[in-house]
């Protein structure tokens, strides 16, 4: 039941068994008077009866080409025609990639002309077929001319010229004429990193060496790390970048007997960080701790053989007293493809492991104590 006027009223209801419920209602309407249109700039959401205040902006004046019939305030938009529709000038390209370019241009909304928008089109040279792009449009109503200056051409074959040109869409008008085709030639591929590796060092068992090589010349080159879980933060090594020609760097303060992950690119612009190579493989380690295997150590006599091998690893190793051992072997990704737990486990160890439903690659032994951990690498031919 909808209530439109203040007043007495009176409902029944009768339900399917025939008893009848009555209701008296005392009702009182409040008159909020205020603006209801919401397209007005003083709208007012807590009013429910229109008391003819709202406002409207836009151009009062008659005479203009966008005179607003319903504005009631000028808000400086009138427009009175007289555009000559100019086509943009100035125009270049900078921040050129091995796969992106920006084209640059002047603000064409000078004296009577506003910009709706721009259009830009362009082409490897020699080829017949246009790419059209926007250079940025306005919201429609022309209040202000159009202000972008510049657009970024994306996804641009390496080492390739290109032909570009643009057109400007005027308010209340028509459009500019092509501008002249220019030129501009998209960079080479940044040489990627290759052969990344890392050395661990037992008598500092915080510290790691990256060494790489490469392909060609570039600005600087990243690496970057972390512990092998998928909850740990990425860090980099050597801070900002490693600037060419160096092919390596130290790095210092992570956690003896921990699990890591690596990979590198290269940068050949210090300033456009998207003109880089892709990332490559990663690698995986473990940081050293101290196990000895004479004396005091946990761990005695390990042997692996054949290795390489075709199918079949031999693992053998004695522990002298009663702990937890866990074996792995792990892939070059760090998928585990054999795992066995040992608990109170003293004596001798003597596993066959075969490995010959698995790629031909290298693998990585693990045996991990509560003391530390031994690594030792796989090669299946």
């Amino acid at each position: 039941v909808t209530y439109t006027s203040t007043g007495l009223y009176t409902n029944v209801y009768t339900v399917n068994n025939g008893c009848d419920s009555t209701v008296t209602l005392d009702l009182t309407i409040i008159i909020c008077l205020g603006c209801t249109d919401p397209l007005a700039l003083n709208y007012d959401s807590t009013a429910n009866t229109d008391d003819g205040s709202c406002i409207y902006t836009g151009c009062t004046d008659s005479t203009a080409i966008n005179y607003n019939l319903m504005a009631t305030v000028d808000d400086g938009s009138c427009y009175y025609g007289g555009c000559q529709e100019p086509a943009p000038i100035n125009i270049y390209a900078d921040a050129i990639t091995d796969n992106r370019a920006t084209i640059y241009w002047a603000n064409m909304n000078i004296g009577n002309c506003r910009v709706l928008k721009y259009v830009i089109r362009y082409r490897e040279l020699g080829t017949n077929s246009w790419t059209t792009k926007s250079g940025g449009a306005g919201n429609g109503l022309c209040n202000f001319g159009l202000n972008n200056t510049s657009k970024t051409l994306l996804n641009l074959v390496p080492g390739t010229t290109y032909q570009y040109k643009i057109k400007a869409f005027y308010c209340y008008g028509g459009s500019s004429v092509w501008t002249l085709p220019k030129l501009f030639t998209t960079e080479d591929v940044c040489p990627p990193m290759i052969n990344l590796s890392v050395q661990t060092f037992p008598a500092n068992t915080n510290k790691a060496k990256f060494s790489w090589d490469s392909t060609g010349a570039y600005v600087f080159a990243r690496i970057a790390l972390r512990e092998n879980n998928s909850g740990s933060s990425w860090q980099t090594a050597g801070g900002f970048g490693v600037y060419y020609p160096s092919l390596s760097v130290n790095k210092f303060g992570l956690q003896s007997g921990t699990d890591y992950r690596a990979q590198g690119r290269t940068f050949c612009d210090s300033n456009i960080t998207a003109y880089r190579s892709w990332w490559t493989q990663p690698i995986f380690w473990t940081q050293p701790v101290t196990i000895r295997f004479n004396g005091s150590s946990n761990i005695k006599d390990l042997q692996v053989y054949p290795n390489p091998s075709r199918n079949k690893f031999n693992i053998m190793f004695r522990s002298d007293e009663v702990q937890k051992i866990e074996v792995r072997v792990l892939n070059i990704l760090g998928k585990v493809v054999f795992q066995e737990d040992l608990f109170e486990f003293v004596g001798e160890y003597t596993k066959a492991i075969d490995l010959s439903n698995f790629d031909k690659a290298i693998y990585f032994l693990e045996i991990k104590t509560i003391n530390g951990k031994i690594n030792k690498k796989l090669i299946l031919q």
